[in-house]
């Protein structure tokens, strides 16, 4: 999985980019999808820490979410929490049969 990240108004740490990478390797751990790419932003807004992120999965699927709170790693939390909902309701979803080229 490549992670990409990039900050807006704010510094980026070697720290808080490796906590981001260390929840990041939970949604693998729970799912069957190969994360292909992962673009990771973060920013401040007026008071609030945002985190943004853009997942790229197999067959074209993207998966986002955004969040906000006073501590960027609570929203690093709050997002993986998203993303990781978001990526286990693709795959109970399953494949459909238009995309699997039946006819």
């Amino acid at each position: 999985m490549n992670i990409t990240f990039t900050a807006h108004h704010c510094d980026s740490s070697q720290p808080l980019e490796d906590y981001a990478v260390d929840k990041f390797e939970k949604i693998l751990k729970h799912s069957d999808y190969k994360i292909i790419d992962a673009k990771v932003t973060f920013s401040v807004d007026n008071l609030n820490k945002v985190a943004q992120a853009s997942l790229s999965l197999p067959q074209k699927r993207r998966v986002f979410a955004t969040t906000s709170s006073s501590d960027m790693y609570a929203s690093i939390d709050q997002l993986v929490a998203k993303l990781d909902a978001q990526v286990r309701r693709l795959h109970s979803k399953g494949v459909s049969h238009r995309d699997s080229g039946e006819g």
